[in-house]
């Protein structure tokens, strides 16, 4: 008989390869003649959105924007920048642009901001 931890265990792990590779085969679709960097003076919030979504979700599920406060997503971004640098060149994980980093950050504090007026 199969531990039930196990087995849970396996489903997620298939679930996020197949959401994997489709976020990546559309970012792929819509990305091959294009640039994904941005213009941090015409960013909007999809931009940020779509991009936290590209990058973070590579190693792992979205958190919840409430998980941490504005002071603690900066630190957090900045860690996860810095994961990703000392990881192989082999490795397939892309590294944001300093501009598309900043695309996110603001994506989150408007996200924040919102949650805290209402």
């Amino acid at each position: 008989m199969l531990n039930i931890k196990i087995v849970i265990k396996s489903v997620v792990l298939i679930f996020v390869l197949l959401l994997t590779q489709s976020v990546n085969a559309n970012v792929q679709k819509t990305d091959t003649n294009t640039s994904t960097s941005i213009n941090p003076n015409t960013s909007t919030e999809y931009d940020g959105k779509s991009l936290a979504l590209e990058y973070c979700s590579q190693c792992h599920f979205l958190p919840a924007i409430n998980r941490l406060n504005a002071q603690q997503w900066p630190v957090t971004i900045d860690r996860m920048i810095n994961k990703i640098e000392k990881l192989p060149q082999t490795s397939k994980i892309k590294l944001p642009t300093s501009e598309e980093v900043e695309a996110i950050k603001r994506f989150i504090n408007s996200k924040l901001s919102n949650a805290t007026s209402k």
